[in-house]
C-alpha cells in the first residue's frame, strides 16, 4: 500500500517538474461505483493526475496516474492505481480520451461462495475519459467522467472484469487558448 502511494507522489512530482507552456496538468478527484467479482455497487474515491502534450490543435497525448480509495466502509481499505497513457482528442471547452492501461491493486476482492480476501498483483485495464470546462472560471475549472475496466488474472480469487465508474470536478493548468 505504502509503495502505492509512493508511486503516485513520485510520478506526480516528476510530470509536474517537466511541465513546458505548451503541455497542460490536470488534477481531479471523483468518487463513483465499482463491480467486481460478487462484490456490486462498492463505493471509491478516486484522486487522479494527468500531464498532457498537444499533438496538433485538436489532439493530445496524456499520461495519467489514479489511485482508486475502495472499502472505504470497511475496515480494511485497499487500494487500485491505474497508470493510462492516453491518446484525446480535445477542444477549447473539454476533451475525450481512452487508452490502455497497467493496474496495481491491493484490495479486498471476493470469489466464489461470498470468500472474500485482500488481493495484491497487477492487471491490464483500459479507460475511457471525457471532461467539461466551464467559462465562469477561465475554463480551469470543469467536471470529469471516466469509465475504466481491468481484467484480473487467473489465479486470483477473483478472476475476470472489474468496473469503475467515477465522476468529480477537475481543474487544469496550463494551454488554455489556441
Amino acid at each position: 500500500m505504502k509503495n502505492i502511494i509512493s508511486v503516485f507522489i513520485f510520478t506526480t512530482c516528476t510530470l509536474l517538474t517537466s511541465a513546458s507552456a505548451a503541455d497542460q496538468t490536470r488534477f481531479s478527484i471523483g468518487a463513483g461505483i465499482t463491480s467486481a467479482g460478487n462484490v456490486n455497487g462498492g463505493f471509491v474515491l478516486a484522486p487522479k493526475f494527468a500531464y498532457s502534450v498537444r499533438l496538433s490543435d485538436e489532439w493530445e497525448i496524456a499520461m495519467s496516474t489514479r489511485i482508486l480509495i475502495t472499502g472505504i466502509v470497511y475496515k480494511n481499505p485497499g487500494f487500485v492505481m491505474h497508470n493510462v497513457p492516453a491518446i484525446g482528442f480535445t477542444w477549447k471547452d473539454g476533451y475525450v480520451s481512452a487508452g490502455p492501461s497497467v493496474d496495481v491493486f491491493d484490495t479486498i476482492l471476493c470469489g466464489e461462495n461470498d470468500f472474500c480476501n485482500r488481493t495484491i498483483g497487477v492487471s491490464p485495464g483500459a479507460t475511457l475519459g471525457a471532461a467539461y470546462f466551464t467559462e465562469a472560471v477561465n475554463s480551469r475549472l470543469g467536471m470529469h467522467l471516466d469509465a475504466h475496466l481491468s481484467v484480473l488474472p487467473e489465479g486470483a480469487i477473483y478472476s475476470g472484469p472489474i468496473w469503475t465508474v467515477t465522476l468529480g470536478p477537475e481543474l487544469r493548468l496550463g494551454m488554455l487558448s489556441r
